[in-house]
């Protein structure tokens, strides 16, 4: 009996790179400056999308990639604390910015 290697896994699309299915949840959080930052003054965010690795949420101010913060989460159905480091900025049509944030 002869053994065949399975197929290769094609690479995720450029338009998904994620390493687990996010889900919608639209919901507000709350981001501390960035944690190399002198301004102790955090700010809120509308969360689009979460994943077992990250979240997506839009921001009224830009924030540069590879940055860390602290985020809290806190609806009904949902408490999370977590550090956040910036993995993708897009500014958007309506002057905010889409954010992409990797757990760590």
């Amino acid at each position: 009996m002869t053994l065949l290697a399975e197929e290769p896994v094609a690479p995720a699309s450029g338009s998904d790179r994620r390493r687990s299915p996010r889900e919608e949840r639209l919901t507000p959080a709350w981001l501390s400056a960035a944690a190399d930052s002198k301004s102790g003054n955090g700010f809120n965010v509308q969360v689009r999308d979460l994943s077992l690795h990250g979240v997506g949420f839009i921001s009224s101010r830009k924030l540069d990639k590879n940055q860390s913060h602290w985020m809290v989460i806190a609806d009904r159905s949902l408490r999370l604390s977590t550090r956040v480091r910036i993995a993708a900025v897009r500014e958007r049509t309506d002057g905010q910015y889409d954010i992409g944030a990797e757990f760590f």
